[in-house]
């Protein structure tokens, strides 16, 4: 049972650091966009966050299952 529970954390402690891997290269492409085109609008910065956040699940699940 405890080699379960320690599995199931460190699977989950893998998938947090993927997503954050593939999250923070979108927000490093944002900062540069921002950087040579000036500021974006509300709008345009919501959509590029909730890009960042679906980009980084998926390739995390993708990784995580073997596809990547």
């Amino acid at each position: 049972m405890k080699v379960a529970i320690l599995l199931l954390i460190a699977t989950n402690l893998y998938a947090v650091h993927k997503w954050i891997f593939w999250s923070r290269g979108f927000i490093g492409a944002f900062c540069i966009y921002q950087e040579k085109y000036g500021k974006l609008s509300e709008d345009e910065l919501r959509r590029l966050m909730k890009k960042a956040v679906d980009y980084g699940i998926k390739n995390t699940i993708n990784d995580l299952s073997g596809k990547n």
